[in-house]
């Protein structure tokens, strides 16, 4: 006979004999990875682009995703959503009860400082939602667009994101490095939550990939 158990935050799941042997942590993680393309459809607006991509999201927590992840893109219809946490600060309100994601945060386009400062705003807001992916960028128009270089790419993430993880950890932002010098600053509203197991590598090449293996 199936019985019902209620998750916090309201989701409740049927529970038949084969899957009460489970508990939670052996669940599959379910996400929605918002793109916010046009397809080059020129019959699509921008607009229409969000409001349906907005629309899944919610349709998602209510179906009981786990997570909801968004990228960081510019300029083009391929996708473009240029400030991801601003997005999960909106769906932090209108989607109470679902994990949030960046998928990722692109470092070299970025002030580290700023970042932590958004970072630590953002899961203030989202009661510690926030799962925090950073990448390193992979379209040279972007960085072109941004005044930057793809050749320093892979070095200015390693240096930006010691410096975000160190300061999300310390609460202080400080740096000394060839792009980032940063005297130290209080980060504040000061981070209050733990990013252990919250915190995620975004990686398209192998050498990007096999780098975060260590």
């Amino acid at each position: 006979m199936a019985s019902h158990r209620l998750w916090p935050g309201g989701r409740r799941e049927i529970m038949t004999p084969a899957t009460e042997r489970y508990s939670r942590e052996d669940a599959m993680d379910v996400g929605l990875q918002m793109v916010f393309s046009s397809y080059g459809w020129s019959s699509v607006s921008d607009e229409q682009v969000w409001d349906e991509e907005l629309r899944l999201a919610r349709l998602a927590a209510d179906l009981g995703f786990d997570v909801l992840w968004s990228v960081e893109h510019h300029f083009n219809d391929y996708s473009f959503c240029p400030d991801n946490l601003q997005l999960m600060s909106h769906l932090a309100a209108v989607c109470p009860d679902v994990g949030l994601g960046t998928a990722a945060v692109i470092l070299p386009w970025h002030d580290p400082l700023r970042v932590a400062e958004q970072v630590s705003v953002l899961d203030h807001l989202s009661r510690g939602r926030l799962r925090l992916g950073m990448g390193r960028g992979l379209a040279r128009r972007e960085f072109e667009a941004f005044r930057g270089t793809m050749d320093e790419s892979r070095e200015r993430f390693d240096e930006a994101a010691e410096m975000i993880l160190r300061g999300l950890r310390t609460g202080f932002m400080e740096g000394d490095g060839p792009f980032y010098r940063q005297p130290r600053t209080e980060i504040r509203p000061r981070p209050t939550r733990s990013f252990d197991g919250r915190v995620y590598a975004v990686a398209s090449s192998d050498d990007s990939v096999c780098r975060r293996q260590g």
